[in-house]
């Protein structure tokens, strides 16, 4: 297929990277098997950059791990981690674990051991942090497994072209509705590019050297 051909090209390095819009799940199986991860890391993570109020936050994962242990969790940390301070240039950038809850007590087993294990590492742990956390800008990375992490980018995504429906059925409903988007218009396309600039258009395997593209991103409404 052309992604193993462009997965190859990187291994025989002819190529840094890959550019892919296909399946998912197929580009993570190829790649691992094509060229491996680093020492020490069991699996790649789908990573990508979210708008929030301060910037944008690195997020991992976002579905290429359904089912996460501890470990892996805090691998994705040490992944976010650089992945962040490499696109904005700042040293230890902080890490939140997505939960249910701020209080350590709060989540499932596996969440429990992953606070302990980044409560003990040299990265910059903030602490748990929930789903509103993320688009606050609590924290620079926000880690979880790929079933949270997938369902948290389609809710946010939904929500985003709900309330751009509803302002152009608003606008459109009247007179002066239309006349006021007229005049805001120009304010709405800044606001747009601003939201775009901060979000990262692709989303990356870490640590495979994959960027992918995914369906949200290239969808049209």
């Amino acid at each position: 297929s052309s992604m193993r051909i462009a997965i190859n090209l990187v291994k025989d390095q002819l190529a840094d990277g890959v550019i892919s819009a296909g399946n998912t799940g197929a580009l993570m199986a190829i790649s691992k098997f094509v060229l491996g991860t680093l020492d020490g890391i069991d699996r790649p993570a789908i990573a990508s950059f979210l708008p929030n109020s301060k910037g944008a936050s690195c997020m991992l994962d976002l579905g290429a791990n359904i089912d996460s242990t501890p470990e892996n969790l805090y691998q994705f940390a040490i992944m976010g981690s650089c992945l962040y301070a490499n696109q904005f240039s700042k040293d230890k950038p902080s890490v939140g674990l997505l939960n249910i809850g701020s209080e350590k007590i709060k989540g499932n087993e596996t969440l429990k051991l992953a606070v302990d294990y980044l409560s003990n590492s040299n990265l910059n742990f903030y602490g748990n942090v929930e789903g509103d956390d993320i688009f606050h800008g609590k924290t620079d990375v926000v880690v979880c497994d790929g079933f949270a992490g997938n369902v948290s980018l389609k809710t946010a995504e939904g929500v985003a072209f709900m309330i751009k429906d509803f302002l152009k059925k608003e606008f459109s409903s009247s007179i002066r509705g239309k006349i006021a988007s007229m005049l805001i218009y120009p304010e709405l396309i800044k606001f747009k590019r601003k939201i775009y600039k901060k979000c990262a258009k692709r989303s990356f395997f870490r640590k495979i050297n994959v960027i992918m593209g995914t369906g949200y991103q290239f969808r049209k409404r």
